[in-house]
């Protein structure tokens, strides 16, 4: 909640702790309720529900609700995980983000999964960097965090590790165990 005493609440016995965020992971979620432009109808009708009619309809609500429209200099960095093709929340609700943060002189990264849709990504990739940026601020490590593009699906860099877990799959398939994918069996994510 940081400096904003309205959204502190009133409620419990840790009224006096301090509530600051140290660090946020956002994966793929909404920054501005105010501008969704590019979401689905179905995205467009949780975000109604949400605020309580359309946007246009409660823009002060709007307003409070949207992460972007908080941004201030003492915020938490941000590391925004998105696929350009989400549907759902638009990759451009992270890029707002990121922008606000570049003006306020605050550290945001944006992680960009090419064709991604609303998450789903089976690249181990994107868990190596957002561990990254937790070890860099909770634990205080020195890392640097690539902030190149990243494949939704890994390349198959190495088809003979497929090649054994769908292997594997059969085997497992043929002693009566169910196994989803070769592909969960080489990467070990679901």
């Amino acid at each position: 909640t940081g400096d904003v005493a309205d959204l502190e609440g009133s409620l419990g016995e840790h009224r006096g702790v301090d509530s600051r965020v140290v660090c946020v992971v956002n994966q793929f979620g909404p920054t501005d309720f105010i501008d969704i432009d590019g979401a689905n109808d179905a995205a467009k009708g949780m975000v109604a529900k949400l605020l309580g009619g359309p946007p246009a309809d409660v823009p002060d609500v709007a307003r409070a609700a949207s992460p972007l429209a908080h941004v201030t200099k003492d915020d938490a960095p941000v590391i925004c995980i998105h696929g350009t093709a989400d549907q759902l929340v638009p990759y451009s609700q992270s890029t707002k983000l990121d922008k606000a943060y570049e003006q306020a002189g605050l550290e945001c990264i944006v992680l960009t999964i090419p064709d991604g849709g609303h998450g789903g990504f089976r690249n181990p990739e994107v868990n190596v960097r957002t561990m990254q940026f937790l070890d860099k601020h909770l634990r205080g490590k020195d890392v640097t965090i690539s902030e190149e593009p990243i494949p939704a699906t890994p390349a198959l860099a190495n088809v003979h590790l497929f090649q054994q877990a769908y292997a594997l799959e059969a085997g497992a398939n043929q002693a009566g165990i169910v196994v989803s994918n070769g592909a969960d069996l080489a990467t070990g994510i679901r």
